[in-house]
């Protein structure tokens, strides 16, 4: 049955794409249990979404993406191969005129591969492909590559926590306090960790053995009732997606003084967990870190959120937008006091009324010192951010304006590639149902369900019989097809894992080659085991490069094979960066000075 299922969305596809014009074909990759898998899926000028296939890959590099996506559109293309050989594929590709993805090194690359396929099959399709010049030519082969403006708030997060960490380390003459450090990660910021560990403690789906969302749940219920909240506002925190960094500190700092109360009336006297959250939230720089990024959120990351969800905004109007948001940084950082009380408007303009999240924030507390300090650093790492994620629309950006043609080959463009993820979330929630389930029906199901062919039979309803029957019939070949390529994506597993084994394996040989040769430098020179040595055995040498060479045979010797790593790296090199910026050799002195402080702490 899944298997029909997915034969009837390739005649669905096969019927419907190829007269769409001016598509966007949206790409990510994710990873399931080991497993690599694609999607993708190309959006028409009316807004509607259709899924193209979700398979399984080799690795995510951009060659087998491609070479995927070629297969999607081999498989289309063959569902009327009696009539119309190869063209639907080659019409879908070459409908398509916009990309949209993230920014991850194979997705860039991946583009470009993309552009010159596609610029090859152009005159497979456009019968006057030939007889253009070589201005046409190009205006109709370039590709329109936008990338997704949520993830944009992840990197927005990711300058956050660097900049709290520097706040930090600031702060606290470079130790700031951590009650638990099992708790802490390395250069991961108090706040931050305050943040990830009060939701695994307090949050729905949060830590069930240690955690305490049920017991916070009931203590809270009168003051969710009185501020007419149905649940509580905080969420669980998965990693830097999208705005849940900013939301979850908003929430946060509005039930922190509840929290506090909370843990000191209960028993949390073998829960580590608590008593680690209990002591970031008496920290009261971490806890104004909390306001400073709540603020964040409700004035900029959230009103930008809102934006990019919004069907009435188009990627070309959002244009605008990304430059209304570098400069309305540039305000907020010349009107901290303002943006802290919440009389400087938000991104958007958009009031607060009965936000009860957003008074709290706004509310004069005595952590509004430390905040502004916080403030004045993060607000211009996010605007950093800004002028880099959305370059392509700012001015001298390759979207700073938009023609008239340009407006017409985006208008299928989203401003998100959110449906991908979609993609992925769905064949998460079969995995999880169905563990072992094939790829094949995990395709099935999901781009039946997404592309809506239910209601494509129904429309089709005349013809019912006739495609049912036909996908009956291509049950075998189907199931012929995915073993053949099953197995061939196996071959090439096995292939690259071998040469990864052969590279593991050459690089150990080399590594025991060198410390071969190390230790053979060390017979010769010996091994020198306190200062006093180290000088009269420079004494029988006489030649300064011999001097140079058994220096070096020592500090090598103890790094390599004593692995006596634990001092300065510096102690260990042999060359320093000079006044002109270009790298120098040691000199004999500055070799024998730094073997001296080895052999010292020794």
């Amino acid at each position: 049955m899944n298997i029909q299922r997915l034969c009837l969305v390739k005649k669905q596809l096969q019927d419907e794409l190829p007269e769409k014009k001016n598509t966007t074909l949206h790409t990510d990759e994710t990873s399931k249990v080991g497993i690599k898998y694609g999607g993708f899926s190309v959006r028409d000028e009316e807004g509607n979404y259709f899924a193209l296939g979700l398979r399984e890959m080799a690795t995510k590099s951009a060659q087998n993406t491609l070479d995927t996506f070629k297969e999607i559109l081999q498989d289309i293309a063959d569902t009327r191969k009696e009539t119309h050989p190869q063209s639907a594929g080659n019409e879908i590709l070459c409908s398509i005129q916009n990309t949209m993805s993230d920014r991850a090194a194979t997705e860039l690359k991946f583009n470009e591969l993309l552009e010159s396929y596609r610029e090859e099959m152009l005159p497979q399709v456009r019968a006057d492909y030939n007889t253009m010049d070589d201005e046409e030519k190009e205006t109709v082969s370039r590709l329109n590559n936008f990338f997704c403006g949520l993830h944009g708030l992840v990197h927005m997060a990711n300058a956050a926590q660097k900049g709290l960490y520097e706040a930090e380390v600031g702060n606290f003459a470079g130790n700031p306090p951590v009650f638990d450090k099992t708790f802490s990660k390395s250069d991961e910021s108090g706040c931050f960790r305050l943040i990830r560990s009060a939701c695994k403690a307090f949050a729905r789906r949060g830590d069930e053995k240690c955690g305490c969302y049920g017991a916070f749940r009931t203590y809270m219920q009168p003051f969710l009732t009185e501020n007419r909240m149905m649940s509580l506002p905080l969420q669980p925190f998965k990693g830097h997606r999208f705005n849940i960094l900013f939301q979850n500190a908003a929430c946060l700092y509005f039930l922190h003084p509840h929290m506090i109360a909370f843990l000191e009336k209960s028993d949390t006297e073998n829960k580590r967990l608590l008593k680690s959250v209990l002591s970031d939230l008496h920290v009261s720089f971490y806890v104004a870190g909390l306001k400073a990024l709540g603020l964040i959120s409700k004035m900029v990351t959230t009103p930008l959120w809102n934006l990019l969800e919004n069907s009435d905004t188009s990627i070309e109007d959002m244009t605008q937008h990304y430059l209304h948001l570098s400069l309305y940084l540039v305000d907020a950082c010349e009107n901290i006091v303002d943006f802290m009380k919440g009389t400087f408007p938000s991104l958007t303009g958009v009031a607060f009324h009965g936000d009860k999240i957003f008074e709290s924030l706004t509310k004069e507390s005595t952590y509004d010192t430390d905040v502004e300090i916080i403030l004045r650093v993060l607000l211009p790492s996010i605007r950093k951010v800004v002028l880099h994620v959305y370059k392509d629309h700012l001015p001298n950006g390759r979207y700073e304006s938009f023609t008239e043609e340009l407006s017409q080959a985006t208008k299928s463009v989203d401003k998100h590639n959110s449906y991908s993820e979609r993609l992925f979330a769905y064949m998460d929630q079969i995995l999880k149902s169905k563990p072992n389930i094939s790829t094949l029906a995990i395709e099935a199901y999901t781009l039946f369900l997404m592309n809506k062919t239910s209601t494509w039979i129904m429309r089709n309803s005349e013809n019912t019989e006739v495609l049912i029957s036909e996908a009956r019939r291509s049950v075998i070949d189907e199931r012929g097809l995915f073993s053949r390529r099953k197995a061939e994506i196996q071959r090439q597993r096995e292939e690259r894992q071998e040469e990864e084994f052969q590279k593991r394996a050459e690089k150990r040989r080399k590594k025991r080659m060198q410390l071969e040769k190390q230790s053979d430098d060390i017979v010769n020179y010996g091994l020198w085991k306190s200062p006093r040595e180290c000088k009269l055995k420079l004494k029988e040498l006489n030649r300064t490069s011999d001097k140079c060479n058994a220096l070096k045979a020592q500090l090598r010797y103890r790094k390599n094979v004593l692995k006596q790593t634990d001092l300065d790296k510096k102690l260990y090199s042999f060359s320093k960066i000079g006044s002109n910026g270009k790298r120098h050799p040691l000199t004999q002195m500055e070799l024998m000075s730094n073997l001296l402080k080895v052999l010292k702490s020794v």
